[in-house]
């Protein structure tokens, strides 16, 4: 058996089908005009307009390349047709399917019965289209189960789009199976590309306890207007106040600006409108055309985030629910530096910084009392308007230890700054030097984590006895224990104490259980005497 390679040049057979005159192009439009063909069989027909190619064909054109048993490519029309079978690669991605219709002109690839992985994600369909900026998979099925052909969990998709420019994977009408038993519809999803599906998740109500809030249940309906528009419509139930219901909406400008737009409404005595804007700009980012993107996509890069770049946030808000309070930003800005490496000695550090406008009204806080009443009574609700400015430096170093686990020692400086609007004074400051060291052992049904922290420097002026203090050190330590009881079932246990002050301060319980690939957890704090329930798939 003879084998052929040949090379077709797309410029060159101009002079085959007519008497065209042979443009002038560059370096870089003649190696995309270029198709190599390497098969066990080449034959030529309509005059060299045709060839058609059999036996371990392989196909290359720029960076991709198509495997296939047979092939035909029509040089008039740019196209080439894969009946019986291809593989496509490009980068670290391939794509398997029955049968492709490549329009290598427009650069568009049409696949029927496709199979592929994005990421943990093993994934089906019926169609795909692959194209410069979007990939395309209709009837689509996915799952995390590594089964494939039985799996224990499955999500279907009517379409599912991948947006490698964003890093977002869009499921349209998803029906989520556990077992084969559908338990779940959301007509549409936005997850990223690392293969999470939480938004998905979001449907089925967080449920949970806290002193502020009562009895909760919290869940989001996720909907998809385009690749740079989407969102959630909140429903959430709070024993203690009552419904409170809005949309949380993301927008996209470009690879390096985002953001949120949140608008709801609470019901019940507190009833009121809260809103907030949150705009986030990486710094740096190189512009890229949307070829690159999609070439880094199937090289397996992600696209640009804030562990790799600064990132600036700029927040207004009215009226938002933390903690024990409405918080309204007027507004805040922020920069967040990643972790950077110091010249390569595994030593690395960050710095975040704020500048923020706050308003701050005192919520019922039931801790205090058992009714409104008496909290109206004994302490008066008040609002109180203040800049803030605070800076916060970070060190430290990772150390492997093989078999006897990893440390982490690291030191943190912080500085932070009140000025009060109705005196036009500086209300409080302080600064604090801490270091700390982080272990972690895991065994095979045990996971141990302990921490030491050391405060020998913290001082300033109170900003609500305007009082100059000097803490002094202050010492505590942390020890968190897994046990993995049953292959499915995790324990947790978490607790701090002060050893300046002999007390403990907060203890957390919790438990992890796993049904295929589901992911149940339950937590409860002392501290916050608040409990959460929630369900994901992994």
């Amino acid at each position: 058996m003879r084998r052929y390679s040949l090379i077709f040049v797309l410029l060159l057979l101009s002079l085959a089908v007519g008497e065209e005159k042979i443009p002038t192009v560059s370096a870089e439009n003649l190696s995309k005009s270029t198709i190599s063909i390497e098969a066990d069989y080449v034959n030529y027909a309509g005059e060299n307009q045709y060839v058609k190619a059999s036996g371990n064909v392989v196909v290359v054109r720029g960076n991709s390349k198509y495997n296939a048993n047979s092939t035909t490519v029509n040089f008039e029309q740019k196209n080439m047709q894969i009946t019986d079978g291809f593989t496509f690669e490009r980068g670290n991605q391939r794509v398997y399917g029955t049968a492709m219709d490549y329009d290598y002109g427009r650069n568009i690839g049409k696949g029927q019965d496709v199979n592929m992985m994005l990421h943990n994600n093993r994934i089906k369909g019926k169609n795909v289209l692959i194209n410069d900026d979007v990939i395309i998979i209709d009837d689509a099925s996915q799952t995390t189960c590594p089964y494939g052909d039985n799996p224990c969990n499955h999500v279907t998709s009517k379409r599912l789009t991948i947006y490698p420019e964003w890093g977002d994977v869009v499921n349209d009408h998803s029906v989520i199976y556990f077992y084969f038993v559908p338990i779940m519809y959301v007509p549409n999803n936005v997850s990223d590309m690392s293969g999470g599906m939480s938004s998905m998740f979001s449907a089925i109500p967080q449920l949970g306890y806290n002193q502020v809030e009562g009895n909760f249940a919290k869940s989001g309906f996720s909907y998809y207007v385009n690749e740079k528009l989407t969102g959630t419509v909140d429903m959430h139930y709070l024993e203690n106040y009552g419904l409170r219901s809005g949309f949380t909406n993301n927008y996209k400008l470009d690879q390096a600006n985002r953001g949120q737009v949140r608008l709801h409404y609470l019901m019940g005595e507190d009833a009121g409108f809260s809103y907030g804007l949150q705009h986030r700009t990486l710094l740096g980012v190189p512009h890229r055309d949307r070829t690159q993107i999609i070439d880094d996509f199937f090289a397996g890069i992600m696209p640009p985030s804030n562990s790799t770049y600064p990132e600036f946030v700029l927040d207004a808000a009215h009226r938002e629910m933390s903690d024990y309070q409405f918080i309204s930003y007027l507004p805040k800005a922020s920069l967040f530096l990643p972790h950077y490496n110091v010249f390569n000695t595994g030593i690395k550090y960050t710095f975040t910084a704020f500048a923020a406008d706050i308003l701050e009204e005192d919520i019922w806080y039931p801790l205090y009392s058992q009714t409104r009443e008496e909290f109206t009574d004994d302490m008066e609700a008040h609002k109180r308007e203040y800049i803030q400015q605070n800076w916060e430096g970070s060190i430290y170093r990772n150390f492997n230890l093989d078999w006897a686990g990893t440390l982490t020692p690291g030191a943190i400086y912080s500085n932070s700054a009140y000025y009060d609007k109705s005196s036009n004074r500086l209300d409080g400051n302080w600064t604090r030097l801490m270091y700390y060291a982080n272990y972690r052992k895991q065994l095979s049904i045990f996971d141990f984590s302990a921490g030491y922290k050391y405060t020998p420097d913290e001082s300033g002026v109170s900003r609500f006895s305007g009082e100059t203090f000097k803490a002094g050190t202050a010492e505590e330590n942390n020890i968190g224990l897994g046990v993995q009881v049953l292959p499915w079932l995790k324990l947790n246990y978490m607790q701090y104490y002060s050893i300046t002050e002999h007390e403990m301060r907060e203890k957390t319980y919790g438990g992890e259980l796993t049904v295929c690939h589901w992911l149940i957890t339950y937590s409860w704090s002392d501290y916050y005497q608040q409990s959460t329930f929630g369900i994901r798939l992994l």
